[in-house]
């Protein structure tokens, strides 16, 4: 065999081997056992620096991540990112490193767009080969299906589903010693979110070994059972359904 010219760009990755997976989407991805289909959401960064007016003495402390810090359109597939603001407040509230706020924020956007999007790999095979003789894998049919059930899910499911796939993607994490300071932002950050964001003691501890395709398949069921009444009742059957899988 001929000898090819020139050497590897990266001396560091024995053959065979894969690098570090480092970019939020393809570690959520990674994860979670997912792709998105038909494509992924298209991300943006912007200048704007929106602002977030308290209503409440109780809320003078908040940061949301969705109002301040970033946001997911489910009607445009786009994820903006409000970097100027990371900055602002990675310096001024939370002490960190602006690139760490910025990780976390872009994963918890990336989990409101998975659960949208996202299609597991052992689903992907039947999926993308189920359609008539002459025909074409039918895309818009699955983005219409997964539209309706991603807007028919209350704000308080949204966020905690956006909030337990981010958690779950940070245990992930390599090194363990960067995977410690996110998991300790997240909790930070956490602390100063609206109540629906916030995840129980238990959910943090076990979450990370537990298998959320139950949880998730539901929300992306358009015909899911609805609960019985109440405020909280979508959101207790979510945490339900992750429970279940616990260790």
């Amino acid at each position: 065999m001929q000898r090819l010219a020139g050497s590897p760009d990266r001396c560091d990755i024995a053959l065979g081997s894969l690098p570090r997976v480092e970019h939020p989407t393809i570690l959520m991805q990674a994860a979670l056992g997912e792709t998105f289909r038909p494509t992924s959401p298209m991300e943006v960064y912007s200048d704007d620096q929106p602002t977030f007016a308290p209503q409440s003495p109780e809320q003078e402390h908040w940061v949301p991540i969705d109002i301040l810090l970033g946001c997911y359109s489910s009607k445009s597939r786009i994820i903006t990112i409000f970097h100027k603001n990371i900055v602002q407040f990675a310096t001024a509230k939370f002490n960190c490193i602006p690139a760490d706020l910025e990780l976390i924020v872009r994963l918890h956007e990336y989990a409101h767009a998975l659960i949208h999007l996202g299609l597991f790999w052992k689903d992907e095979p039947s999926l993308i080969r189920s359609y008539p003789p002459g025909k074409e894998s039918d895309w818009k049919s699955f983005l219409r299906t997964r539209s309706v059930a991603f807007r028919s899910l209350p704000a308080e499911v949204h966020e905690f589903l956006a909030q337990a796939v981010c958690w779950i993607t940070i245990g992930m994490l390599e090194p363990l010693s960067h995977r410690d300071e996110l998991q300790e932002l997240f909790i930070t950050l956490m602390e100063r979110q609206p109540p629906h964001y916030v995840l129980g003691a238990d959910i943090l501890g076990k979450s990370p070994y537990a298998d959320p395709t139950a949880l998730i398949s539901w929300a992306r069921n358009p015909s899911r059972s609805k609960p019985p009444q109440g405020k909280r009742a979508y959101r207790q059957a979510a945490e339900e359904l992750l429970r279940a899988t616990f260790p």
